[in-house]
């Protein structure tokens, strides 16, 4: 193996693979954490046997890769470029923040007020005639990029359910429903997390039902919509099961798992697709008629810009 060095100076084969731990930020949630070698690490893109390959746009996460005047993480991954500006003994006049103070001058109580034209936190002394003031000092708490546009609740992970509060921490607190980890004792080793729904609501589901075959049939029937969905929670709105109805290859259409879904093109009938939202919530799902004589089509993903489909497999 051909041995270089990639723009870290770590070493890496001639496709810039690296040979190292790239240190996840846990053994359940595999984002890089900040001080992974995979960091700036790849490259954006590269010819293999005359075929050019390039960086896709988007992270697993949907984060724009690679971030400006950088090189894209190694992985599924995109870490955001956090840039820090530090400004010490910066002289400033009243225009500049439209800084007023009231009364003034000043003996005992004052209001200070001002136009803050960044994005930061801000410290403020006040200093008397001598030129003496009381040490400012204060604790800022950073918020896990993870929460960055997470305004509700989410699946962590495929078996708990969190929140992010107003520092952009992760937490249980504030969570609808009793459980936050759906493999609690109480729920068995088939619930799993789904959601949000249009509500902004996560929901531990039990998938123990989702068979193509009812379970308590001698006869090897078939499982009905209503035993595949089980009950509907009208003011949830939302279905008990982790499971959907939809076609099959057979001349039965079948109950499944949702951990069979990645995404809303996973579903193959109309059913499956509007159901989604009280269902599995896999996104914001819509079906569109591709062959209105057979009834067939395609459920996408309305929030995807551009092209929503490259090819289309249609079951007849």
């Amino acid at each position: 193996m051909n041995v270089t060095t990639n723009a870290n100076g770590d070493s890496c084969d001639q496709s810039y693979n690296l040979m190292m731990d790239p240190i996840f930020v846990s053994g359940v949630d595999f984002h890089l954490s900040e001080n992974s070698p995979c960091i700036n690490a790849g490259i954006d893109s590269i010819e293999i046997n005359g075929t050019w390959y390039y960086c896709p746009l988007n992270d697993i996460d949907n984060q724009p890769r690679p971030y400006e005047n950088t090189l894209p993480d190694i992985g599924a991954d995109e870490t955001p470029c956090l840039q820090t500006n530090i400004i010490e003994n910066k002289k400033i006049s009243e225009s500049d923040y439209d800084l007023q103070v009231y009364p003034n001058p000043v003996k005992t109580n004052a209001t200070i007020s001002f136009l803050n034209y960044e994005n930061g936190f801000v410290l403020i002394s006040v200093y008397d005639i001598a030129g003496n003031s009381t040490p400012v000092t204060d604790t800022i708490i950073t918020g896990n990029r993870i929460c960055e546009g997470k305004f509700a609740e989410f699946c962590y992970t495929k078996k708990s359910r969190r929140l992010c509060n107003e520092f952009n921490q992760i937490t249980t607190t504030g969570l609808t429903g009793q459980y936050a980890e759906c493999d609690h004792p109480d729920l068995g080793d088939k619930s799993f997390c789904t959601g949000p729904n249009q509500n902004g609501l996560t929901f531990c589901k039990d998938e123990s039902t989702c068979s193509p075959l009812t379970l308590d049939s001698p006869f090897g029937l078939f499982t009905t919509i209503s035993q595949c969905y089980g009950v509907f929670d009208t003011s949830l709105q939302s279905f008990e099961n982790f499971c959907y109805y939809d076609y099959s290859y057979s001349s039965f259409d079948k109950c499944y798992s949702c951990n069979n879904l990645k995404s809303c093109y996973d579903y193959n009938s109309e059913f499956a697709c509007e159901r989604d939202k009280e269902a599995c919530m896999v996104g914001d799902c819509e079906w569109i008629v591709l062959n209105p004589e057979l009834g067939k089509g395609i459920c996408y993903q309305k929030e995807q810009n551009g092209t929503f489909y490259e090819s289309v497999i249609l079951k007849i």
